[in-house]
């Protein structure tokens, strides 16, 4: 599996395809709920359902995935879906058909991300240190729409943000159909990961750590457009510091693979 078309580069492709998708929709929606004149507490609101949703139910999942072989229908179904409602979020007038359809947006794209994560480092076999890698795709992905739909949007054009988006969801959704087939089944028992977690006091800090740090991150994910077009930018302003956020994340994913090789890591008899 070392060719072209070799599984981590069929990742690489679903990678670069959704973090695409990720880069028009992730900067630009706060500054679209501001243009449809929503009000700070609003727009917070709406864009506090993906992390919410993301926290709950990539467990169920993963669950479904492991008993019934169904990762990559998951994925694929569940990006079809996506597709067919981002467009419609332009058409939804009163706040809560729009917080239900924010709702029903996240839930469909919840299982996009870790279910990949889980499909590349099968497909790695071993090599989990190659991650960053494969990873690493879908930062140029995001940093390359989100430099360009920050020409696109400029003037009036914010309200095409959701069916643009839509568009390259459908084209994410394409890039999952080269994802690798699913070959491992596991069959836990019910809340055994749960319990995995509860007894290592080392893995609930630093799930505490994470929760602590994205808390404060999310003020950034809601409102750092709105405080740059504040400071009198555009859309042009807000991809380009977005591209500038992004690039700083290639050096980990690059060079992150070496640091593991070098140090090591932790698995997981040595934790519990």
């Amino acid at each position: 599996m070392h060719g072209w078309w070799s599984g981590p580069w069929r990742m690489r492709l679903y990678y670069f395809g959704f973090f695409l998708a990720a880069g028009i929709n992730f900067p630009y929606a706060g500054l679209y709920f501001k243009a449809i004149h929503l009000n700070g507490s609003q727009i917070g609101l709406l864009i506090s359902i993906s992390p919410l949703v993301g926290a709950l139910l990539p467990a169920v999942w993963g669950t479904l995935s492991d008993r019934y072989f169904w990762r990559n229908r998951i994925v694929r179904i569940c990006l079809v879906v996506a597709a067919l409602v981002a467009p419609l979020v332009p058409l939804v007038g009163p706040f809560p058909l729009l917080l239900l359809v924010m709702a029903l947006l996240a839930v469909v794209l919840s299982p996009a991300v870790p279910l990949a994560a889980s499909a590349t480092l099968e497909t790695l076999e071993g090599a989990a240190n190659r991650f960053g890698t494969v990873r690493m795709f879908g930062s140029i992905g995001f940093l390359l729409s989100s430099v360009v739909l920050g020409q696109v949007l400029a003037g009036n054009h914010i309200v095409w943000l959701f069916p643009i988006y839509g568009g390259a969801l459908a084209a994410a959704a394409l890039c999952s159909l080269g994802m690798p087939g699913q070959t491992r089944r596991e069959r836990a028992e019910r809340g055994e990961g749960i319990r995995f977690v509860l007894r290592d006091a080392r893995i609930s800090v630093f799930l505490a750590l994470v929760i602590v740090g994205y808390t404060s991150f999310a003020a950034y994910n809601a409102f750092f457009s709105l405080y740059l077009q504040g400071l009198g930018g555009g859309t042009g302003i807000v991809g380009i510091a977005t591209a500038i956020a992004t690039l700083s994340e290639l050096p980990g994913m690059i060079l992150g693979g070496y640091a593991i090789k070098r140090f090591g890591i932790k698995d997981r008899k040595s934790v519990v």
